[in-house]
C-alpha cells in the first residue's frame, strides 16, 4: 500500500500544491513541523517524487505499527483503511492523514490515562497540521459517562439549532481566518448528506447494543463516544 501511494503521480488535487512546496519552498502559514519534514527531503532529494513516497511511509507505517499494538484485529484494521477509502484519503490529504498516523500510534497514552504524554503527541501531530490540536478531547472521552437519553437530547439540539450554530461558524472563519477561501472553492462539499448521517446513526445503536452488554468495558465506552460525537458532528452539518 506505500508504495502504490508513494509512486503515484499527479493523484489528488493537491499533487501540484504539494510538488510547488518541494520545489519552491512552503508557503507562510504552513506548520513548522510540515517545513521541517520537507526541508530535510529537499536536503536528501533533488525530486519531488521523494515527498510523496516518504510521506506515505510515514501514513502506512504508523498506521500499520498501531494497529499491530492496538488492535484486537489488525487484519480487520488495515482492511478497514482500505475499504472506507481512507487509504485513498491519504493520496490527497497528506499533512491531516500524517498528523492523524501520529495520534493514532500515540492514543496508547489515552488508555494508560498518561495526559501529558498524550498532549505531547498531540502537540507533534499539531505541528503537521493545526488541525489535530482538537484530537484532545479525545483524551477526555474515554472517561467520560453519560446516557442514552442525554445523547438523545444532544442529538435533537443537533438538529434544531445545529444549522445555526455552524453558520456563525463559518462566518468567523470565513472573517477571521486563512480558511474561508475553501468556501467558495471546490472543496467545499456542502452540507452532510441524509445517508452520511443514517451510517453513523446505525453505527450509534450497533454501539448502544453492545454498550449494554459491555457495560464494564471501558474501550467499549470510549468507542460509543466517538461514534455519538462523530454522529452529532455530521448531524451539525446536515441537510434535513
Amino acid at each position: 500500500l506505500a508504495l502504490v501511494s508513494g509512486f503515484r503521480y499527479y493523484v489528488g488535487t493537491d499533487y501540484g500544491a504539494y510538488e510547488s512546496m518541494f520545489r519552491y519552498g512552503v508557503s507562510d502559514g504552513i506548520e513548522p513541523g510540515f517545513e521541517l519534514f520537507v526541508n530535510l527531503l529537499k536536503g536528501i532529494f533533488d525530486n519531488p517524487q521523494s515527498f510523496f513516497f516518504f510521506s506515505s511511509i510515514w501514513i502506512c507505517g504508523l498506521l500499520f505499527v498501531a494497529a499491530y499494538k492496538h488492535s484486537a484485529h489488525p487484519f480487520y484494521t488495515v482492511l478497514l483503511f482500505v475499504i472506507t477509502k481512507v487509504y485513498f484519503v491519504s493520496m490527497n490529504a497528506v499533512r491531516q492523514m500524517m498528523a492523524a498516523s501520529i495520534i493514532l500510534l500515540g492514543m496508547k497514552y489515552i488508555r494508560e490515562r498518561k495526559l501529558l504524554a498524550y498532549t505531547a503527541v498531540v502537540l507533534v501531530a499539531a505541528s503537521i497540521h493545526r488541525s489535530a490540536a482538537f484530537l484532545i478531547v479525545l483524551y477526555f472521552l474515554y472517561s467520560f459517562k453519560t446516557s442514552f437519553k442525554k445523547y438523545v437530547m444532544l442529538g435533537a439540539f443537533s438538529v434544531v439549532f445545529g444549522r445555526y450554530i455552524v453558520a456563525g461558524l463559518v462566518w468567523a472563519i470565513k472573517k477571521y481566518t486563512s480558511y474561508g477561501r475553501y468556501f467558495s472553492s471546490n472543496y467545499n462539499t456542502g452540507d452532510a448528506s441524509f445517508g452520511f448521517i443514517l451510517i453513523f446513526a446505525c453505527m450509534f445503536a450497533l454501539m448502544v447494543y453492545i454498550y449494554e452488554k459491555n457495560r464494564e468495558d471501558n474501550i467499549v465506552r470510549y468507542v460509543l463516544n466517538i461514534v455519538a460525537l462523530c454522529l452529532i458532528i455530521s448531524m451539525f452539518s446536515g441537510s434535513f
